[in-house]
C-alpha cells in the first residue's frame, strides 16, 4: 500500500512539475529575442500594458521559469521581466521606445522578437491586453520633496498684464475681440472617431444602447441629490441612452449584431502536437470507433480538427461525411476543410470580418472580396493568422494577401508576409508571390516579374500561380500573349481544375483570349460566372480587343450589359459608333447617368444622320462637347447660321469659318485664313466693270482668264473642304 501511495505521489509530482513553460533569451543584431516553450500545444494572448508588454497562455495553472532569461541579455531593451501575481500575466517591461511582435515557431514555441523604433502599421500586438494586472512598482522609495522656508525679505512679483482679448473674455464681451486659437488636428482623433463610432454600434447592434429623439425632462433637485448645472443638449438631434446588459454578449458580436465564432471553438494551433503527423493520425484513427462499431464521435471531431490543423481540408470534409455526424462542430469544421483548401464558403462566418476573434479571419477568407475596409477587423485577422501554423500559413498566406492588396491595403499584405518569413528562411514560395504583389501594387512590374519567374522555377506547388501572375503583369504592361502561352494555360487551367489557383488562371487564360481575337470564347467559357471577371474583360476588349469581337460581343450581350459600371458601357457604345453600329447603342446607353448618355445619344444620333434627334438629346447642355455636337446637328438640318453660332461657342474659329463659306456670308470670312478663299474673295468682291458692250478684244480675254482662275480657285477649295 505504502508503495502505490508514493507512486502515486511521484506520478502527480511530476505532472505538476512539467506544467512549466521555460523562458529563454538571446541577443540578436538590432533586436532582443525570448523564446518561450510549452508543456504542450496551447492557445494564447499577447498585448500592450502600461509599461510594455504581456504574455498569457489559455492554462491558468502553468509557471514560467524566467530565472536565466537575463543572464545572456543586458536590459537595455528589456528592462524587466516578471509576472504578475493576480492575472498571471508574463510581464516584459521595455527600457526604450521599441515595439515587440509574437510568433508561433511552431506548436508549443513562440518566439518574441523584441526590436526598436515603432510597430509596422496594423500590427494586432499593440491592442491593449485587458485584465494584465498592476504595472510595476518603483524598486526604491522616493523621497518626498519639500518646499525650502520662505526667506524673510521674500517680496512676490507683481502680476504680469493680460492681453487685452483675455481681459474682454474674462468680462463677456464680445466674442469677435478674441481670437480664433485654432490648434493642428490631432492625427489620433480619426482613430478615436472610428473606434467610438465601432463601439456604438456594437452597442447598439447588442441592445446596450438606444437611440432616442428627445432626453426625458430632468427632475427637479432634491436634498440628496444637490443641482448642478450640466446644460441641455440642443433640441432635435439623436441621443443614446445606455441600457443596462451582459458585457461579455457585447465582447461576442460584430458590427451588424450577429454572433461570432467564439475562439475556442476555432484554437487551431491547439488542435495539433509536435509529433510527426503520420503519428498523431494513426493514433486518432485507430479509436474513431468502439464496442458494437460504435462512431466515438468525439474522437472524430478530434481527427477532423488534426486534419484542419494540418491543412487537409479534403481529408477532413471527407471524414465528416462517412460518419454522417450532425451538429454546429460538424458544421463548422467542414466549412473550415473548404477554406483551408484555398475554397469559399457562403455559411459559417457570414458578416463576422468585423468580429474581435479568430472568427474575423475565416470571414475574411470565406468572402472573394474583402468586406468594406471599415467593416474589417484587421488587427484580429493579423492576431488570428499570426497564431496559425507555419503550413496553414503558407497555404492560406498568398489568398489573404490578394484580398487586401485588391482593397489597396499594401500594410497589411506586409504584415501578412512578414508573419510567413519570420518562421521560415526561405524567400521564395508564398513569401515571393506576395513581395511580386505589392512589387506591382507600387508600380515595380519588372522587379514583379523577376520574382515571379523564380517562385515558377523553384517551387512547384505555386508555379502555376507563379504563372498566371506572370502573364497578367505582361498584359498588363502592354504584351500580347503568344499561342505557346495560351497552350501552357490550357494545360494548366485542366491541371488545376477544382484548386486554389483555378481563378488566377482562368482570369490570365481568359485576357490572352480577347487579346488574340476569341473574346467569344474567353465571354462563354471562362467569364460565364465570374461577374468581376466578364467586367474587366469588357474593359481590356474595348482598350485592346479587335473591332469585330467587340461588335460581336455588344450586339448578344442582352440583359448581362446592364450589370457592367458606367464607365465600361459608355465605351462600348463609344467603340459601337466608331465602327458603324450606332444604332446597337440603345442597351449600353439605357439607364447610365447624364449628361454622358445624352452626349453619345446624340453621338449616335449624327453617325445615324438623325440630326433633331441629336438636338433633342442636347437640350440644356452647354458644354464644349455639346456645342460641337449641336453644330453639327444644326448643319444636319441646314440651320448654317446656328451651326456657326455653336461652332463658335464651342471654340473651333476654324470650322466656324467653314460653315460662314458654306452660308455664303463671303464678307464676314477673313481672307488671311486661307489662300484659296482669299482668291474668290477677291474675284467674288472685284467691282462689276461697266459698259460691258463696249470691251474690247484685250479686256475679254482678261475676263475669260480671270472666270478660268476662279473655276480653278473653286475646285480646289472643293478638294480641300470636307463634306458635311
Amino acid at each position: 500500500m505504502l508503495r502505490l501511495i508514493v507512486l502515486a505521489w511521484l506520478v502527480l509530482s511530476t505532472g505538476a512539475f512539467a506544467q512549466v513553460v521555460t523562458v529563454r533569451s538571446g541577443e540578436h543584431d538590432g533586436f532582443t529575442r525570448l523564446v518561450l516553450t510549452f508543456p504542450e500545444p496551447a492557445g494564447w494572448d499577447f498585448g500592450r500594458t502600461g509599461d510594455g508588454y504581456g504574455f498569457r497562455t489559455r492554462q491558468p495553472r502553468w509557471r514560467y521559469d524566467i530565472s536565466t532569461v537575463f543572464s545572456l541579455i543586458p536590459r537595455d531593451r528589456l528592462a524587466a521581466l516578471w509576472v504578475d501575481p493576480d492575472s498571471g500575466v508574463l510581464r516584459l517591461g521595455l527600457a526604450c521606445p521599441c515595439h515587440a511582435i509574437a510568433t508561433p515557431f511552431r506548436p508549443g514555441i513562440v518566439v518574441v522578437d523584441i526590436r526598436p523604433g515603432p510597430p509596422p502599421p496594423g500590427s494586432p500586438f499593440e491592442q491593449v491586453l485587458d485584465n494584465a494586472g498592476r504595472d510595476m512598482p518603483h524598486l526604491t522609495q522616493r523621497t518626498a520633496l519639500r518646499p525650502r522656508e520662505r526667506p524673510r525679505d521674500f517680496r512676490p512679483l507683481p502680476a504680469p498684464a493680460l492681453p487685452a482679448w483675455h481681459l474682454a473674455a474674462d468680462k463677456g464681451a464680445d466674442p469677435s475681440l478674441v481670437p480664433n486659437l485654432a490648434l493642428d488636428p490631432d492625427p489620433r482623433a480619426a482613430v478615436l472617431k472610428e473606434r467610438l463610432l465601432r463601439e456604438l454600434s456594437r452597442g447598439i447592434a447588442a441592445g446596450s444602447l438606444s437611440p432616442m429623439a428627445t432626453i426625458p425632462a430632468t427632475p427637479p433637485p432634491t436634498a440628496k441629490t444637490p443641482e448642478v448645472d450640466v446644460g441641455q443638449p440642443p433640441p432635435g438631434g439623436t441621443q443614446l441612452r445606455v441600457l443596462p446588459h451582459d458585457a461579455t454578449a457585447l465582447a461576442g458580436l460584430s458590427d451588424t449584431g450577429r454572433a461570432c465564432v467564439p475562439d475556442d471553438q476555432l484554437d487551431i494551433p491547439a488542435w495539433g502536437a509536435d509529433a510527426p503527423p503520420a503519428d498523431q493520425i494513426a493514433r486518432l484513427r485507430a479509436g474513431l470507433s468502439g464496442e458494437f462499431d460504435r462512431a466515438d464521435t468525439s474522437r472524430i471531431l478530434q481527427l477532423a480538427r488534426l486534419y484542419v490543423h494540418l491543412g487537409f481540408g479534403a481529408e477532413t470534409r471527407s471524414l465528416l461525411a462517412a460518419w454522417n455526424l450532425d451538429g454546429a462542430d460538424h458544421s463548422l469544421l467542414d466549412t473550415l476543410g473548404i477554406l483551408v483548401d484555398g475554397g469559399l464558403a457562403e455559411r459559417g462566418f457570414d458578416g463576422m470580418a468585423s468580429c474581435n476573434g479568430r472568427a474575423a479571419l475565416w470571414a475574411v477568407l470565406a468572402s472573394p472580396h474583402l468586406p468594406h475596409k471599415d467593416a474589417t477587423n484587421t488587427a484580429a485577422v493579423l492576431r488570428a493568422f499570426s497564431e496559425l501554423p507555419l503550413g496553414l500559413r503558407r497555404t492560406l498566406g498568398v489568398s489573404l494577401a490578394d484580398r487586401f492588396l485588391a482593397a489597396g491595403d499594401s500594410a497589411t499584405a506586409r504584415s501578412i508576409r512578414d508573419a510567413i518569413s519570420r518562421a521560415t528562411d526561405r524567400e521564395d514560395g508564398p513569401v515571393g508571390l506576395i513581395d511580386a504583389g505589392l512589387d506591382r501594387q507600387s508600380g515595380a512590374a519588372v522587379q514583379a516579374e523577376a520574382k515571379l519567374i523564380q517562385v515558377a522555377r523553384h517551387d512547384t506547388t505555386l508555379a502555376p500561380r507563379a504563372r498566371a501572375d506572370l502573364i497578367d503583369s505582361r498584359i498588363r504592361r502592354g504584351e500580347t500573349p503568344d499561342p505557346d502561352t495560351i497552350a501552357e494555360l490550357e494545360a494548366l487551367m485542366r491541371e488545376q481544375r477544382g484548386s486554389a489557383d483555378e481563378p488566377a488562371l482562368r482570369r490570365a487564360l481568359a485576357q490572352s483570349l480577347v487579346l488574340t481575337g476569341n473574346a467569344q470564347r474567353a465571354f462563354s467559357e471562362l467569364a460565364g460566372g465570374d461577374p468581376s471577371l466578364a467586367a474587366h474583360l469588357w474593359s481590356l476588349l474595348t482598350e485592346r480587343g479587335d473591332g469585330m469581337d467587340l461588335v460581336e460581343q455588344a450586339l448578344t450581350a442582352g440583359d448581362s450589359a446592364q450589370q457592367l459600371l458606367p464607365s465600361v458601357r459608355q465605351s462600348v457604345a463609344r467603340r459601337l459608333i466608331a465602327n458603324g453600329f450606332p444604332d446597337a447603342t440603345g442597351n449600353w446607353l439605357s439607364g447610365l447617368p447624364e449628361p454622358g448618355a445624352a452626349l453619345l445619344r446624340a453621338e449616335a444620333a449624327l453617325a445615324m444622320r438623325d440630326g433633331r434627334a441629336a438636338l433633342r438629346e442636347l437640350a440644356g447642355l452647354s458644354d464644349a462637347d455639346s456645342n460641337r455636337l449641336r453644330a453639327g446637328a444644326f448643319e444636319l438640318v441646314g440651320n448654317l447660321d446656328e451651326a456657326q453660332q455653336a461652332w463658335e461657342d464651342a471654340g473651333d474659329p476654324a470650322q466656324a469659318a467653314r460653315v460662314r463659306f458654306l452660308a455664303r456670308h463671303w464678307r464676314d470670312l477673313d481672307p488671311s485664313d486661307d489662300s484659296t478663299i482669299a482668291e474668290l474673295l477677291s474675284a467674288a468682291l472685284a467691282p462689276a466693270p461697266e459698259g460691258l458692250a463696249a470691251i474690247g478684244l484685250a479686256d475679254g480675254q482678261s475676263l475669260l482668264d480671270a472666270s478660268r482662275a476662279t473655276r480653278q480657285a473653286a475646285d480646289g477649295l472643293l478638294r480641300d473642304m470636307p463634306v458635311p
